[in-house]
């Protein structure tokens, strides 16, 4: 006689809600399967990019043409490896070759990351995450990522610092 074993997975993020943690409430955005997540005391987020005055970005800026931050091979890197460290091996393992979007909202005038936001498919093995997860990784960030911004960079309301993450890069 054969016995069926079955689980069910939980996919955390299959709505538009608050989540509260432990002394945090993160915003879930989930528009036709695709979520985002950020804190929800956030600054920048949902923020229209701009110069400080509230004027409209050129073109050459939007597109990427014109750097804002200065790179830095070592923070690049080491914005990376927060992100994959933030995983303990079961989940990296679950999570196999997806891709995790990390979009890092940085404070002109201190170079600091103010704001992170993670994007994924609703049905993907990163919405079985819990966001406690998320949540370190953001302070992880937060405290560990100082970026120089160019001389165009610091006349914006925020920069932007994005990566296509895979958690589990033997795949």
């Amino acid at each position: 006689m054969a016995t069926l074993t079955g689980w069910s997975k939980t996919f955390y993020y299959d709505q538009t809600k608050q989540i509260t943690g432990n002394g945090f409430v993160y915003q879930c955005d989930n528009v036709s399967g695709k979520v985002t997540l950020y804190n929800a005391d956030n600054r920048f987020v949902c923020q229209p990019w701009s110069y400080n005055d509230g004027s409209k970005l050129e073109d050459d800026i939007l597109r990427g043409w014109t750097r804002t931050i200065e790179f830095d091979q070592e923070n690049h890197t080491r914005f990376f490896t927060i992100i994959e460290n933030g995983f303990n091996d079961a989940q990296k393992a679950a999570i196999g070759e997806y891709s995790l979007y990390v979009m890092a909202y940085i404070d002109p005038a201190t170079g600091k990351i103010a704001d992170v936001e993670f994007a994924f498919g609703e049905r993907t093995p990163l919405a079985e995450i819990p966001i406690e997860v998320y949540y370190n990784i953001e302070q992880q960030l937060k405290t560990q990522q100082q970026y120089k911004m160019t001389e165009v960079g610091k006349k914006l309301n925020y920069g932007i610092y994005v990566g296509a993450i895979q958690i589990n890069p033997s795949y």
